[in-house]
């Protein structure tokens, strides 16, 4: 069983280390899921042009930014949990354009502040899209 201590994970083991087991349909793409011991949360820090203006990453203070899914907002079941939670486990990864590319365990947090911002953009068939994603604020817990 893996532990806390490796720091280099497959997405499949993380539920492991969090006291569940692999089940593709709940862990196999979420960005965010709520395991035994907390709620895990998985970052890429790479993004495309949508956000270029809010950078995803650690700042000077050790503050990590972070850009939701257009899934969790405030008021969704996600964005919720996550505003509770004493307990975030941080796992990113700079890129998704790799096959089986593996997350690195950045600790525990807890969500210090949040803003939610709509987004206006355009799908790939040509059609607008709106998003409602959350800018975060994670502190060491």
């Amino acid at each position: 069983k893996p532990t806390l201590e490796s720091t280099i994970v497959k997405r499949e083991d993380i539920p492991l280390r969090h006291g569940d087991t692999f089940n593709q349909g709940k862990h196999g793409t979420t960005g965010h899921f709520t395991a035994s011991n907390g709620d895990i949360v998985l970052l890429v820090t790479e993004r495309n042009g949508t956000y270029q203006e809010h950078v995803q990453g650690w700042t000077p203070e050790y503050v990590y930014r972070w850009i939701s899914q257009n899934s969790t907002t405030p008021e969704s079941k996600k964005g919720k949990a996550l505003q509770v939670s004493e307990n975030i486990h941080l796992y990113s990864r700079e890129t998704k354009r790799q096959h089986n590319c593996k997350f690195e365990y950045q600790g525990r947090f807890k969500l210090d502040s949040f803003e939610q911002v709509t987004r206006n953009t355009v799908n790939s068939h040509g059609l607008p899209k709106t998003y409602h994603p959350m800018y975060c604020r994670l502190v060491r817990a």
